[in-house]
């Protein structure tokens, strides 16, 4: 047997920007932008999903839902046909919408290592990123096992975490258990919708 290094057991990080492939248009998307920065746009008083100068409608209750998306289709149907690829690319049965919110971040916030409990996959759209806005940092999963390492070089085997760049239309779709986190941001007007997605009953095949 010749010598090789089998990499084993991925996970799987869908990306798109839906600008660029004519799914979602930039002026709706800045229009969304626009009514989410709006000071009359529905905020969650106490949000614990991060801090710093940010707003955000999220729940942290499994009892509520906030949806922030459903009254657009179109958007609906970009977040669902892209939800379907990393699906089958997954091997999983297949999923659909279920709640979103919206985050705007300011200079100096920044949101906390955290995973999407009790949903399939999860995924975030930036709506608007301006530069120094950072996109996503996704941790690694297996450094929980590697206490006995001692690392001389970061690899990708060994690196805590991948940070992911974005610009505005990039959309993110991964595992809901992939634990994620934003660093601190250094610009204004960072925002992203956020979404979860569970099984559909009329896709089951059992």
């Amino acid at each position: 047997m010749s010598k090789k290094i089998l990499e084993l057991f991925p996970t799987t990080v869908y990306t798109t920007n839906l600008i660029d492939t004519n799914q979602y248009s930039a002026d709706d998307l800045s229009d969304l932008g626009n009514m989410l920065m709006d000071p009359g746009a529905p905020e969650t008083p106490d949000h614990i999903i991060g801090e710093g100068n940010m707003k955000t409608c999220y729940v942290e209750d499994w009892r509520q839902a906030t949806y922030m998306v459903n009254e657009d289709q179109e958007l609906c149907s970009a977040i669902n046909a892209g939800l379907s690829i990393l699906a089958y690319s997954s091997g999983l049965e297949l999923v659909a919408l279920a709640d979103s919110w919206y985050t705007v971040m300011h200079k100096g916030s920044r949101i906390h290592r955290h995973r999407h409990d009790s949903s399939v996959l999860s995924g975030t759209l930036f709506v608007n990123a301006p530069e120094g806005s950072h996109g996503i940092a996704f941790v690694n999963p297996t450094t929980v096992n590697q206490s006995m390492y001692r690392v001389n070089t970061r690899t990708k085997y060994t690196e805590a975490a991948k940070l992911i760049p974005a610009k505005t239309g990039d959309m993110f779709i991964y595992p809901s258990w992939l634990e994620q986190f934003v660093p601190v941001v250094e610009c204004d007007n960072r925002i992203t919708i956020s979404f979860n997605a569970d099984y559909r009953k009329n896709h089951r095949t059992s």
